[in-house]
């Protein structure tokens, strides 16, 4: 495998940490969820024709809280995002109405994802020491299903396989929790164990054989998704790893975490090829859909693309 990364630019703007990161199927946009309680709108064409020349479309604004999360839907024409105020808002792409709220979660929403098929949003929440994640109806925006994780059991990150087929979140105490989807609902749980601390973070490979998923132990694991069977430990990190994320060809998985850099990992052979200085504590991460670039979010409110 040989890479040549380098960077293209630093992004500015947010007056906090850049907790979440997306990118719109068709690679225009980029989107940043921060603690200073907005989303921002970035122009990727525009960044890399004139990297110096900011490439802000526009701020969404409206949350009372963090923004923790957000996600494109499949089609690239909605945006959710998740915040501390303990609402999920479905915002117009890329004009920025605000289309809807979900608003019946009775603690802070950590984390969102869409179906892959658009019709519904994941939305991982917390309340006292139970985590949940409840199952939305987007366009009837009604409740599907809420899931409880368990005393203790906070959540941190959720995603759905490719095919739809499941949804998994990253749970507190090391687990992480895999509920089988079908056309007659939600099937029984599996728990699946094996990191020695929280799992921050949870990423499904695109042909969704398996998954990857990082820790505060500073490991990422990667996972066969049909039982759950451990594949490979990561190791590389000196803190904890906050975002990881499958490149779109699944050759690569891309880490980052509070040591600050950007790891690349040869998902097949299980090795690190290269290592990308970040600014910081890095907290989110995002691919373009063709792979040439690679985003990362920080603790200081600033946003690194790479050439990849």
């Amino acid at each position: 495998m040989n890479l040549n990364p380098h960077e293209l630019t630093t992004l500015t703007g947010h007056g906090s940490a850049v907790l979440s990161l997306g990118v719109s199927p068709d690679g225009s946009l980029l989107a940043s969820a921060s603690r200073d309680r907005t989303v921002r709108l970035w122009s990727l064409p525009e960044l890399q024709s004139s990297p110096a020349g900011g490439g802000e479309v526009r701020t969404l604004a409206g949350h009372r809280g963090p923004v923790n999360g957000v996600a494109f839907s499949p089609d690239g024409t909605r945006l959710a995002s998740a915040s501390g105020d303990m609402q999920v808002k479905v915002w117009a792409v890329p004009g920025g109405d605000e289309l809807l709220a979900l608003a019946e979660h009775f603690g802070a929403v950590e984390t969102v994802a869409f179906s892959p098929d658009g019709t519904q949003v994941a939305c991982g929440w917390n309340m006292w020491s139970y985590g949940h994640l409840t199952l939305w109806d987007v366009s009837g925006r009604e409740q599907l299903a809420t899931l409880r994780a368990g005393h203790g059991q906070l959540v941190f990150d959720a995603a759905y396989a490719p095919d739809g087929s499941a949804v998994g979140v990253a749970l507190a105490a090391g687990f992480i929790r895999m509920w089988a989807l079908s056309g007659d609902g939600v099937g029984e749980a599996a728990t699946i164990r094996g990191h020695g601390e929280t799992v921050r973070t949870l990423s499904f490979s695109p042909d969704g054989a398996s998954f990857a998923s990082g820790s505060s132990d500073q490991t990422l694991k990667l996972w066969a998704l049909s039982d759950g069977a451990p594949l490979a430990t990561l190791k590389g990190h000196s803190g904890a790893v906050q975002a990881v994320v499958w490149s779109p060809d699944g050759t690569m998985v891309a880490s980052a975490g509070d040591d600050g850099a950007v790891r690349l990992w040869d998902a097949a052979r299980h090795r690190e090829v290269a290592v990308l200085a970040g600014s910081g504590g890095l907290r989110s991460l995002c691919w373009s859909p063709d792979g040439g670039l690679l985003a990362a979010g920080a603790s200081d409110g600033s946003i690194r693309l790479w050439v990849v």
